[in-house]
């Protein structure tokens, strides 16, 4: 992607070759895009924790019945648009449990009170067809 925009908006660089002519055009290298990426968007190679969400192999054709099935409803039965709300919902951690705390230096076993505990709450939002932004929900614990 870094090579498409640099071809889009600054195709001149892959033939630069400095003042005197004599350097080396712009190449986008991998040390080019790790330093890129770490620079410029706090990015850095990480280990994946967990399998990626697979999509159906139909999901366009469930995307499209639903749809249409959410389209008849609404005019079947003449929906006010301030009924069809989009809500989402989140994790907010306000306090993460802690892996690390101060202890004598060669300590071989550090205690720490806590470690598996994590403070956190759901917090879900919404907005309604017709552009209202409905009130935040905080859920603080679930059963």
């Amino acid at each position: 992607m870094i090579v498409a925009f640099v071809e889009r908006d600054a195709p001149h660089l892959f033939t630069y070759r400095g003042k005197n002519g004599e350097g080396t055009p712009f190449r986008c290298s991998d040390e080019f895009v790790r330093k890129f990426l770490k620079t410029n968007l706090n990015w850095t190679w990480r280990q994946a924790t967990k399998a990626a969400q697979k999509l159906p192999v139909d999901a366009a054709q469930q995307t499209r019945r639903t749809f249409l099935r959410m389209a008849a409803t609404i005019r079947d039965e003449t929906i006010d648009p301030c009924f069809i709300i989009n809500a989402d919902q989140t994790q907010v951690v306000y306090y993460s449990g802690t892996q690390k705390t101060y202890a004598p230096r060669g300590s071989k076993q550090v205690a720490v009170v806590g470690q598996e505990e994590k403070r956190a709450f759901t917090l879900m939002v919404a907005v309604s067809q017709d552009g209202s932004v409905l009130p935040f929900q905080a859920v603080y614990q679930g059963r």
